[in-house]
């Protein structure tokens, strides 16, 4: 642009800028053309710059009396030839002020930055729960919710996942981001298939049909779409098109009382480049690649060959011929044929309510399916009577058979067709479709809410309607951006990653580009921390052979070799024993023999000898609560791994089970590590890490195109960020890049485009181009039992709440005698409250301490309610605290035993402690009874227990 005057600033036939600051414009500013140094926008959110210059205002004027001053909004627009407003290729504000004075020069300079544009959120599911309205609403309470708690300061939280978007930049709080997605998402809407009605509608979208497609080219299957009776359509596949949706122009005509334009069914062309669909008064649509994205096409320019608008009877099905044509069935029964390779088998209206068609793959006939079971059937297809009462859906397989669906998911089998399940178990919404892949091996149930159940070959894993993608399925994880569209309202839609919007050829004069594959920018490791909606810490902790909800209770009797020596418990001491390498015959006897080794184990565990199988040598077989073996063998695992890094199989509490056949030593293992901050489960934070992980699986290609020349379909001054380019003839293909950044430079007129074939953000890609990568600090302990970790340190024990830290397992506790458990917490911290629980009322005594000890180490001592026994307590027994001594002992909650209160059975002690380990994050709980009973509790660590997570009011 340069300092040219109106006539001359012109970029080639693309027409000029337009610069507006708080509302005025300043194009001109004393006559003189504002300079435009560059500028540039991305998706999503991220601060950008743009450069303007003044050369009419001069160092010797007061800054004061300037048009502008900080934080002033600045727009810019593009203005066609014909001097018409198109669109804002910037939006801002101003930052600050630059006064630059040469030999030759003196211009004031002003420095803008702008969230541009779009801002995008992998789908997590569980994050957002079950929120009974639209997916943008969900967002934006959650986003609140977590600002309040945070007191205006966020994390980085990649369950949510902002991936060190929106709440960060360059490591510090961003309040003009955050706000601007705030502003935006108060008001977005979404297309997602929720179950239930968003709020203040109560008309919510249902899903109607399911449609199969498969790549017309090498008919390998791709995926499916979903259609929903509002005009949105989902499409689920790695490379299945996004075709788009009628929602808002289907919403409209409904919302304005005409509900007969509700969809009722969709069908796959059989070239499968794109899907017709039927509303109730029998208008056709198609939507491909020819027809998405275009506001302004009407029904007429949908209809290559017709439909049956203003018909008496709701059209309830769609079917499609092998060649170029479509049937269509109404209530009543009648069938009505559009295109040439439609063929009019005829009708069947006899009273009954009819409710789907399925046409036979090879065009030759038709079944229409009724209410009342009949599957009537026209042309070559013969006719079959269902048994079950309503049914709602038909599907054909390859030949000569159909499958038939229930409103409880349950398959009735007609003809050559094979049962490959049923969803009767289904506990959700009504199955409303069913529908069946190309080849009649398999076929998937589609409920109400757009929830898939899928069986034999239809392709699995893809993701549901309901969330628009279910990672925990296997399948693509997609990503939602939010967009800014006409009148800068916004909606959130499913990022497009199909639809070719520009193309440029390799070797175009004008043409350069800088392009990677890295695959170590990548996790394939994750390890994560964070605080779950309790409170409570979790970092994945393993405790090998830690098993509080597996271990056997004791069954309630003493085992002799004279009372009970056949009974139930025998022979699962016996088998426990055995396994432990201790010589005993697994016979469900207990014999002297077995009596004889009892002792032995009893006298090597510190507990009292006498050969009988009670509480106290039945919690010491079974080691409750402790890990078995090595007391420092605690460590953290990956919340989510590629299972080919890992040199060893684990099982649920960490122990190694055995190695791992699917290791491969070729494979680089890259560790990453992420502090998911407050209200997130490890659950939820599992389901994150999984879906980083599908998303980059395959590291793609990516960098920047830069182009001083047009493509093929317009101004290069047109692209915007969010859309995707074809780079043909690269590396021997055409590659498809979504551009995630544009960036202008104003004076050459060159545009460079940051692009990356999986779709990813600007701040990511940023750190990519600029090696930046993530510090991995994962927390581990001294000794991790794999090997293969290139990115690990040690760091403080946390008390994993998540991980059965601080659980007082269900056990039995033998009258007069200690029971001994050892229980992970932390390394040292604060416990705020302690609760210990009896199965019977009666009084009891409880210790803690920090080193092992055994339970005759105690009983040498007396019994806790003497009146010594806590008076000048073995220093060196590691004893940190105790309940219950004489006159005092533990179990009147809410009263006291000096108040003369009676006993509960209950104590909850709310006041703090501090707790430290010399075997971490071990610490050794002994519980006293004077009767036999069942004891159970639970530990809660404090928000100032040291070797924790940081505070979470701290920037990540």
């Amino acid at each position: 642009m340069g300092n040219l005057d109106i006539d001359t600033q012109v970029f080639e036939d693309w027409g000029r800028l337009q610069l507006v600051i708080d509302g005025e414009d300043y194009t001109f500013y004393r006559g003189v053309p504002t300079i435009i140094n560059s500028w540039s926008f991305a998706e999503p959110f991220s601060d950008r710059d743009c450069v303007i210059t003044f050369p009419g205002i001069t160092s010797y004027e007061n800054l004061d009396d300037m048009p502008f001053e900080i934080f002033d909004d600045v727009e810019i627009a593009h203005i066609n030839p014909d001097n018409e407003y198109v669109r804002n290729v910037f939006e801002g504000m101003v930052v600050s002020i630059d006064d630059d004075l040469s030999e030759t020069e003196n211009a004031l300079t002003i420095q803008c930055i702008g969230a541009m544009y779009q801002a995008d959120f992998f789908i997590k599911p569980t994050i957002f729960n079950d929120y009974t309205f639209d997916l943008a609403t969900a967002i934006k309470e959650t986003f609140d919710e977590r600002i309040d708690n945070y007191g205006l300061r966020l994390k980085k939280m990649q369950a949510y996942v902002y991936c060190n978007i929106a709440s960060r930049n360059r490591g510090s709080f961003n309040p003009l981001l955050t706000g601007w997605i705030q502003e935006m998402l108060s008001t977005a809407h979404t297309q997602a298939f929720l179950y239930g009605a968003p709020q203040g509608q109560t008309d919510a979208e249902k899903a109607v049909a399911l449609s199969y497609g498969i790549d017309p080219d090498t008919s390998d299957p791709e995926g499916y779409m979903i259609t929903g009776n509002h005009g949105t359509y989902l499409s689920f596949g790695e490379d299945f098109p996004n075709w788009g949706s009628w929602s808002a122009l289907i919403r409209f005509l409904i919302a304005n009382g005409d509900p007969r334009v509700e969809l009722t069914d969709s069908a796959m062309r059989r070239d499968f480049n794109g899907i017709w669909s039927v509303n109730k008064k029998g208008q056709v649509g198609l939507h491909s690649d020819t027809t998405w994205g275009n506001p302004t096409l009407n029904y007429d320019d949908l209809l290559p060959y017709g439909d049956i608008d203003g018909h008496d009877y709701d059209v309830v099905a769609i079917d499609v011929a092998p060649g170029n044509g479509y049937w269509l069935l109404d209530e009543t029964g009648e069938v009505f044929n559009f295109g040439p390779a439609a063929t009019d088998y005829g009708s069947h209206v006899q009273g009954q309510t009819a409710i789907d068609l399925a046409a036979k793959r090879d065009g030759t006939g038709y079944w229409i399916l009724f209410t009342n079971g009949r599957i009537q059937g026209k042309g070559s297809c013969d006719t079959y009577i269902a048994t079950g009462d309503d049914p709602v859906a038909i599907a054909a397989t390859g030949d000569d058979g159909v499958w038939v669906v229930y409103e409880d998911g349950n398959v009735d089998t007609f003809g050559d067709a094979v049962d490959y399940g049923s969803a009767e178990s289904n506990s959700g919404p009504p199955v409303v479709d069913i529908d069946s892949n190309f080849e009649g091996t398999g076929y998937a149930l589609l409920r109400e809410d757009g929830f898939i159940h899928v069986y034999g070959g239809y392709p699995t894993g893809l993701g549901h309607g309901r969330y628009a993608a279910v990672p925990t399925a296997g399948g693509n994880v997609y990503q939602w951006t939010l967009n800014k569209i006409a009148d800068r309202q916004p909606q959130l839609r499913i990022k497009d990653m199909w639809n070719n919007h520009w193309s440029v050829t390799v070797g175009t004069p004008g043409v350069t580009h800088s392009l990677t594959r890295d695959n170590t920018q990548y996790p394939n490791v994750f390890y994560g921390e964070g605080i779950n909606e309790q409170g409570c810490r979790w970092r994945n902790s393993k405790y090998p052979n830690f098993r509080p909800d597996e271990t056997p209770v004791w069954p309630g009797y003493s085992i002799t070799t004279s009372i009970n020596s056949t009974a139930p418990g025998v022979i699962v001491w016996e088998r426990e024993m055995a396994s432990r390498g201790w010589d005993v015959t697994v016979d469900g006897i207990y014999s002297a023999a077995d009596a004889r080794v009892c002792q032995i184990f009893q006298s090597s565990a510190g507990i009292q000898v006498d050969g009988v199988i009670g509480a106290q040598t039945w919690a010491a077989t079974f080691e409750v609560g402790s890990n078995a073996g090595d007391a420092s063998g605690a460590y953290y695992a990956p919340i989510v791994n590629d299972r080919r890094v890992e040199p060893f199989l684990y099982d649920a509490t960490g122990a190694k089970t055995g190695d791992n056949p699917n290791f491969d030593r070729t494979r680089v293992r890259i560790e990453g590590y992420d502090n998911y901050g407050e209200k997130i489960s490890k659950e939820e934070a599992k389901i994150s890490a999984f879906g980083r992980q599908k998303f980059y699986n395959n590291p793609g290609y990516s960098g920047t195109i830069t182009l001083k020349s047009d493509p093929e379909e317009g101004h290069r001054l047109d692209i915007k960020a969010g859309e995707n380019i074809v780079y043909k003839s690269y590396r021997g293909e055409d590659m498809r890049f979504h551009i995630s950044e544009v960036s202008v430079d104003a004076q050459s007129l060159t545009v460079t485009l940051t692009v990356d074939t999986l779709g990813r953000d600007a701040m990511t890609l940023a750190s990519m181009l600029n090696r930046d990568r993530e510090a991995t600090t994962p927390a581990r302990v001294q000794t991790r039992l794999d090997s293969q970790a290139t990115a690990v340190e040690d760091r403080f024990v946390v008390f994993d709440c998540e991980s059965g830290a601080g659980r007082i397992p269900y056990h039995g506790v033998a009258a007069g005698l200690w029971n001994i458990l050892r229980i992970p917490v932390g390394e040292f911290g604060e416990i705020v409250q302690t609760d210990l629980r009896s199965s019977v009322v009666t009084y009891f005594a409880a210790a803690i301490f920090d080193r092992p000890i055994t339970a005759n180490e105690l009983a040498i001592l007396g019994d806790p309610d003497d009146e010594d026994f806590w008076k000048d307590f073995p220093e060196e027994k590691g004893l940190i605290i105790a309940w219950g001594g004489d006159g005092q002992m533990a179990g009147y909650y809410p009263g006291l035993e000096s108040d003369e209160d009676v006993a509960t059975g209950i104590m909850i002690d709310r006041s703090s402690w501090t707790y430290w380990t010399t075997v971490r994050p071990w610490i050794w709980v002994a519980l006293w009874s004077p009767v036999t009973t069942y004891m159970e509790g639970r530990l809660y660590p404090g928000s100032e227990s040291v070797g924790l997570v940081p505070d979470v009011t701290a920037i990540a």
